[in-house]
């Protein structure tokens, strides 16, 4: 039998029936988590995958190439600056784009190691992506161009060029010099556009979920526990983590955030006495029992505690307990997450 006083914060995935489009994700969820035991305080994580899916969150390719024709139907030239490099998050917005059947060239713009970390010949997989683009681009029946230059020594040229289309595919950027990010590329119907999609089988992507019907969802769930088994969850979509491999020096960040939308009990950061200085300190325990009891519920961190976002470190942790492979377990149950020390 475990000693419940010995056990601090743990994580666990929850394993769900394979859901399609359309199938009642909510109802899902909430059948799996009764078997396991609903508990006050849980943070229940869902996938933004698996919430974007069910929602029907997709763009086929062809529909990415009419946006672009639209939007400069005299435009002949099409060019990426700083496109990730990744099979399954870049390749199927560049087949999409490559649907433009006014468009005669690409010309993508880069230097050899992308935002998170990815390099051009990529040091793991060992798939040079200059390679890879090249042939989709070409076999599209494109001209092809390769541009290793700083992306502001281009902006004035690029702009003045009228038959050209610039597309500024970094992910995390906050200002975007040219006339289009991904985000912009159909906003009017997702409002991340094409930022944090990915490969959706062969004709189509899968987009991030849409801000707003991802906080009516999180909002919903944590109602519907609520009003089911009486108890008081908090609520959060999640994505990629925001965590970086220590020998590829590769970032897990292809999102655009770890996540699009949680329930309020989820703002803010932790408010923690730092356990190590304090007992390094010298302080007695019955001191350092009173400090940590003085000290919760506040909102400021004074002893050296790293100031993160409760979303972005539960979706980190949930993004590595659930994985992208085979485990099925799109939900991530976070337990105890404010469990103190006196507790």
């Amino acid at each position: 039998m475990i000693n419940e006083k010995l056990v601090g914060t743990i994580a666990f995935g929850l394993r769900l029936p394979l859901i399609k489009e359309g199938d009642n994700l909510i109802n899902a969820i909430v059948n799996s988590y009764s078997e396991v035991g609903v508990v006050d305080g849980d943070v229940v994580g869902v996938t933004e995958s698996i919430v974007a899916r069910n929602a029907g969150m997709y763009v086929r390719f062809e529909e990415v190439g009419k946006w672009l024709t639209k939007f400069k139907p005299t435009a002949d030239h099409l060019v990426l600056v700083s496109p990730i490099f990744s099979r399954n998050r870049f390749i199927p917005i560049l087949r999409g784009m490559l649907c433009a059947q006014n468009i005669t060239k690409v010309t993508i713009m880069s230097c050899d190691i992308d935002e998170v970390g990815n390099t051009v010949q990529h040091q793991i997989t060992g798939v040079n992506y200059r390679d890879i683009y090249k042939k989709y681009i070409e076999d599209a029946g494109k001209e092809f161009e390769w541009v290793n230059q700083n992306i502001w020594s281009w902006a004035n040229y690029i702009q003045s060029q009228n038959d050209t289309i610039v597309v500024d595919c970094r992910l995390h950027a906050n200002q975007h010099p040219f006339e289009l990010s991904l985000q912009d590329i159909f906003k009017e119907n997702n409002s991340w556009g094409l930022l944090g999609m990915n490969a959706a089988g062969d004709d189509r992507l899968k987009l991030f979920p849409d801000k707003q019907y991802a906080q009516y969802f999180v909002d919903t769930l944590q109602r519907t526990i609520k009003e089911r088994f009486g108890k008081d969850v908090e609520v959060m979509i999640y994505g990629d983590g925001a965590f970086k491999d220590p020998v590829s020096g590769i970032w897990e960040w292809a999102d655009p955030v770890v996540s699009p939308a949680w329930t309020s009990g989820l703002d803010g950061s932790p408010a923690e006495i730092k356990l190590k200085n304090v007992i390094d300190s010298g302080m007695s325990e019955k001191d350092i029992r009173k400090a940590i009891k003085n000290n919760r519920g506040k909102s400021e961190q004074d002893l050296g505690t790293t100031p993160r976002r409760f979303v972005d470190l539960f979706g980190s942790l949930m993004d590595l307990i659930s994985g992208s492979g085979d485990k099925g377990t799109p939900v991530v149950i976070i337990r105890n997450s404010k469990k103190k020390y006196i507790d």
